[in-house]
């Protein structure tokens, strides 16, 4: 692709749509948190469950200029206390606000083929906006922290500017779902992937269309989880197991317990609402914890009230369910407006890829939830895609993880711990993780990261059909001061990914579109002095 930076074109911009305490956490009525037969909360090792010992640690080089804001630490924004302070959080900063990366602006560079350039520019204009109802937080999109998600709208235009009706996408990062779910509203077949238990289980979740019965069946199964845990408190019952010692240094003693009896409620939840509700106590873990975020390790200081996790589980839940049966009404909508021109395309758009039969009388009836199009998720790695066959699917959209930019091993490792997941697939094969990354130096880096693609590139392009498009939302990184004392170097994406398709040769770089992004990850901020960081959505066919 060409490195041509052409000329700047400029549009109109868019409107932008306690006192401390060092006590010990107490329990209801004011007694310290008590385990079996009446012993304070210990871990493992025995120790004593303190609130006050918790670790606290800080084709024509065209240009579009587009819309900008301001970001705060790790790619998020700031948010209101979402009635922290009525339901029982204290004392807390304010948390972040979940957004998308591409949901930045600022300009857009683009190179190569020039339709297929500006239809990759089209995708990743997307006005920012922090209005709670935005396309990144609506229905099903809006559940559960997930760092690094793509923009469900620039998924959405990927999907339908490059996937045949009819065709099948494959996003091996999955995550939570975002591309999967995109291809499902716009009748197109998805298979999803990831390594991540985490991701599987939401991706699965939200791709699942329920009836108002069966949400209406979670939410009072909720309630029963939450009375469940609230009966243990009061009646100071102690843990349901041996807790371990992360889990007993993280939480304050009372809000420990309570998470316990959650737990301990799910468990004895109907099989089928399981893995609901363990989501939704996920989705609380973190917000109950003295962790300011999902991608920050800096703690605040947090006092939760006694019985306030038992009810931000029931609030969660009502919201996930609200959210299921809004994303069932859309999916029933989309196949409606689909079918609307004649009974054949009716047919063809809603029964295609289910077998089931048009209504006798009319030769087509409203389709029902998730009818349109066929979708798939399941535990995978993207090295090998082994349930995947050979040429047979029409287009790759993904967005792989961002070399030494996160860990979601260590992200999601207090989340597995809690729902039971073996996270060890995810540690073995989890690729550009910081943690492998963070000690190399930047020409180390580099190479490591040049033979992760190399393998990665070739398990794509066994599965896609000759000249499907490979689509990556992928943004620069920097490599960190090796042993050596390197000074920290940027890793320009577009150009690592350049070379790697040149050596392979099975998939031919075509366009590309790239936007400015802020680089908070401190150590390596001076890499990307001279010219910023870019996020960038590639395009190359299989050969």
């Amino acid at each position: 692709m060409s490195e041509d930076r052409g000329k700047r074109q400029h549009r109109p911009k868019r409107a932008a749509g306690g006192s401390e305490t060092t006590a010990r956490a107490r329990g209801a009525g004011g007694d310290r948190a008590r385990g079996p037969g009446g012993d304070r909360a210990r871990g493992a090792g025995g120790e004593r469950a303190r609130a006050d010992e918790r670790p606290r640690g800080g084709a024509g080089g065209e240009r579009v200029r587009t819309n900008e804001r301001a970001r705060t630490d790790e790619g998020v924004e700031a948010e209101p206390l979402e009635e922290e302070a009525a339901l029982g959080v204290v004392g807390a900063s304010p948390p972040p606000r979940r957004r998308s990366l591409t949901n930045v602006g600022g300009e857009i560079e683009t190179s190569g083929e020039a339709a297929t350039a500006q239809i990759l520019a089209h995708a990743i204009d997307v006005a920012p906006s922090m209005d709670e109802g935005a396309d990144d937080r609506a229905h099903v999109h809006g559940f559960h922290a997930y760092p690094a998600r793509a923009h469900p709208v620039t998924a959405r235009r990927l999907v339908e500017a490059l996937v045949p009706r009819g065709g099948t996408v494959l996003d091996p990062f999955c995550g939570s779902g975002t591309v999967v779910i995109e291809a499902m509203l716009a009748g197109r077949a998805a298979i999803g992937s990831d390594l991540n238990p985490i991701a599987v289980m939401l991706a699965r979740a939200k791709t699942y269309p329920r009836t108002p019965e069966k949400t209406k069946a979670l939410v009072d199964a909720a309630r029963g989880v939450a009375e469940h845990a609230e009966a243990r408190r009061k009646a100071k019952a102690g843990a349901s197991r041996r807790l371990p010692q992360e889990d007993v240094s993280l939480f304050p003693p009372h809000v420990l317990l309570e998470l316990d009896g959650l737990r301990s409620g799910i468990d004895a939840a109907a099989p089928e609402l399981r893995p609901d509700l363990s989501l939704v106590l996920s989705s609380i873990l973190v917000k109950l914890s003295p962790r300011r975020g999902d991608t920050s390790e800096e703690q605040t200081d947090k006092r939760v009230a006694a019985g306030y996790a038992s009810r931000l589980f029931v609030r969660k839940t009502e919201e996930l369910a609200r959210r299921f049966d809004d994303f069932a009404m859309l999916l029933r909508n989309e196949a409606r407006a689909a079918s609307a021109p004649s009974d054949a395309d009716a047919t063809s758009a809603a029964d295609a890829t289910t077998g089931a039969e048009p209504d006798a009388a009319s030769g087509a009836r409203p389709p029902s939830a998730g009818e349109r199009a066929r979708v798939r998720v399941w535990e995978d790695d993207a090295n090998v895609l082994k349930r995947v066959a050979d040429a047979s699917v029409d287009a790759v959209i993904t967005s792989p993880p961002y070399v030494a930019t996160y860990d979601y091993l260590q992200h999601h490792e207090l989340r597995m711990r809690w729902l039971g997941l073996d996270p060890r697939k995810l540690a073995r094969g989890e690729i550009g993780a910081r943690r492998r990354y963070e000690r190399l130096s930047p020409r180390d880096a580099v190479a490591s990261w040049e033979h992760e693609l190399a393998k990665l590139f070739h398990s794509l392009a066994r599965v896609m059909k000759p000249g499907a498009p490979l689509v990556l939302l992928i943004a620069d990184s920097a490599a960190g001061r090796g042993p050596g004392g390197d000074r920290a170097e940027p890793i320009r994406a577009d150009e690592v990914v350049a070379r790697v398709a040149g050596r392979g040769r099975e998939l031919v770089p075509v366009a590309r579109a790239s936007q400015p992004r802020p680089h908070f990850h401190g150590p390596t901020q001076r890499a990307f002095e001279g010219r910023p960081r870019f996020e960038h959505a590639l395009l190359l066919r299989r050969a």
